[in-house]
């Protein structure tokens, strides 16, 4: 029983992770993206 209580919270952390992931690679692109404007502009 123990083990089907840890699940979900395994997969709630597992869910902040990829967010975090998604919001890093999204700030990345942002960034490139401003400095080639900077860059070609």
């Amino acid at each position: 029983r123990e083990k089907d209580g840890d699940l979900p919270k395994a997969r709630a952390n597992l869910d902040r992770l990829y967010t975090y992931y998604l919001m890093s690679w999204a700030f990345l692109v942002l960034i490139i993206t401003l400095l080639l404007i900077g860059i070609l502009f």
